[in-house]
């Protein structure tokens, strides 16, 4: 019996491609749910100086 593999990577390449851009996107989700309410604070302090300087935030 002679089997032939198949060359055509193009699928596999865009599977690829795919994963990590699920990766990356679920790495952005879970940075922003983590770090959101950790960084909101730290703007809290610049704002309310420019605030006490008659402009707004």
């Amino acid at each position: 019996m002679n089997h032939h593999r198949r060359t055509d990577e193009s699928g596999a390449s865009a599977v690829e491609y795919a994963l990590i851009m699920t990766l990356i996107a679920m790495a952005v989700v879970l940075s922003v749910a983590f770090f959101g309410t950790t960084t909101a604070g730290l703007f809290d302090k610049p704002c309310n100086a420019v605030v006490d300087a008659g402009s707004t935030c």
